[in-house]
């Protein structure tokens, strides 16, 4: 944990561009150009109308509001290139932005599979607590998220605490209420609400529907102004259901659905950190599959460029996932391939972190899988040393064309230098005779267990657990 430059292996040093500049803008005319003619719905909250009044934007007797290009533009130039993510303690902190990339595992799942039976469950506590306590495990996993939701958003995240030491992503449904409870229990953790506000511990996952904020939401939003509590803005417009069956169309009504909640929050308390976190999907009028597999990485991959050009802060996440309804052979093809946009792109952060099943079942394989994925991409994005140890040019002299293997500088550089997986791997055939005929899941299910009763998670205080215990229980929906 902590901050670490681009030369210490967070991010990738180069970016794949996917469209023109003027492409580009044009993205950003259009999307803009519909939020200040046609505008989108927020229900009613009064402070949010006088926000949004105040700030010159238009709203309609029904609830339509149009935002001013100007203003969008100003706002979302406003979110802050970074902020600090803190630990459970307070000690340690992510640098979110600026370049690095973060690993969250946010998967929201209904169910699960169990990782000592492989049963498949249905979400509940003891769920939520072996999943955490998984991610806490997994050293290239930076942030710990719901793993799966029983629908107690506050009773959730309070396990989680007792789990995990990372820093958390939260999420409220669309309950005001609810985040109330979580900045309890944020409040309960660091001592006081100033300490929470000066050392963020948890965002909040929120999520408005297509084109339109329901009362609840605009709340959140005002909460985590009031509190300095990041927050995440996320869509989903799955195309040819519930937007246009285009790329562009899909990218368009994303972005004027997720623009107005950052502006908002701008316009609140100006420099909270924001982040553009819509989901474009594709379905297959044929099949009604969901994640196309290049249309997704492609709309993504677009959607940050448009993003970057408006503001730091935005458009800076990106999604691990699989369609099929188990970790097999096929999820592992699907989630490398969502992979492939994180070493093209160089996005922020990384979330849904064991999804399979379109994102109804939380995998631990999966997740095991996507931490070798995080560690092997560190160590590409660490790069090529090219000092004069690296050259050997003296051990090219001496040794020529003979045998390194004997040589002490191999044996220097071999950890060093060569990044070894526990599942990606290269297999001799002694090894493969060993456990190469076994597919990846089966090796990597075959660990859970043991991962599992390695790992130990630091006990919260018995006076902060019971504080945290009384929270969840007033809060108990």
């Amino acid at each position: 944990m902590g901050s670490e430059s681009k030369t210490g292996g967070r991010a990738f040093p180069n970016r794949m561009e996917i469209m023109s500049p003027q492409a580009v803008d044009k993205v950003i005319d259009v999307t803009l150009g519909y939020l200040e003619d046609t505008g989108i719905k927020f229900d009613s909250h009064e402070q949010t109308y006088d926000t949004l009044s105040e700030a010159g934007c238009h709203i309609s007797s029904d609830g339509m509001v149009k935002f001013p290009i100007d203003l969008t533009k100003e706002c979302l130039g406003q979110c802050p290139e970074s902020y600090q993510w803190w630990n459970r303690e307070g000690t340690e902190c992510v640098e979110y932005g600026s370049g690095n990339t973060c690993f969250i595992s946010s998967c929201w799942a209904p169910n699960y599979v169990d990782p000592y039976t492989g049963e498949k469950k249905s979400g509940d506590q003891e769920g939520i607590a072996i999943l955490t306590k998984l991610n806490d495990a997994l050293s290239d996993i930076d942030i710990s998220g719901i793993p799966i939701a029983t629908g107690d958003f506050v009773a959730d995240s309070a396990t989680m605490m007792a789990n995990t030491t990372k820093p958390v992503h939260f999420s409220a449904g669309e309950d005001a209420n609810a985040l109330r409870g979580l900045i309890e229990l944020g409040t309960a953790l660091r001592g006081s609400i100033e300490i929470l506000k000066e050392k963020p511990y948890f965002t909040l996952h929120i999520n408005p529907e297509l084109l339109r904020y329901p009362t609840a939401i605009s709340e959140q939003i005002q909460l985590c102004a009031e509190n300095n509590i990041p927050i995440t803005i996320a869509t989903m417009g799955i195309g040819g259901l519930s937007s246009p069956i285009t790329m562009a169309g899909t990218l368009t009504i994303c972005l004027a659905t997720t623009f107005p909640g950052i502006v908002l929050a701008q316009l609140q308390k100006k420099g909270l950190p924001c982040t553009e976190a819509s989901t474009p999907s594709f379905m297959d009028p044929a099949t009604a599959a969901i994640r196309g597999i290049p249309e997704n990485a492609l709309t993504d991959m677009a959607k940050l460029e448009v993003c970057r050009k408006l503001g730091p802060m935005v458009g800076q996440l990106s999604a691990f996932g699989a369609i099929t309804p188990e970790f097999n052979q096929d999820a592992v093809a699907k989630i490398t391939w969502d992979f492939g946009e994180l070493a093209t792109c160089s996005f922020d952060s990384f979330l849904a972190i064991g999804a399979v099943d379109t994102g109804l079942l939380n995998s631990p394989s999966a997740t095991v899988y996507a931490n070798e994925l995080a560690s092997m991409a560190r160590r590409v994005w660490r790069g090529i040393p090219v000092d004069d140890d690296s050259f050997a040019l003296d051990l090219i002299k001496e040794v020529g064309s003979g045998m390194y293997l004997t040589q002490t500088h191999t044996a220097l550089h071999a950890r060093k230098d060569l990044w070894r997986g526990k599942y990606i791997k290269n297999i001799s055939v002694d090894g493969w005779e060993k456990d190469g005929k076994k597919d990846m899941a089966e090796r990597i299910h075959e660990d859970l267990a043991g991962i599992l009763d390695n790992h130990t998670v630091e006990p919260l205080s018995e006076t902060v657990q019971k504080t945290i215990d009384d929270i969840a229980a007033k809060y108990k929906s």
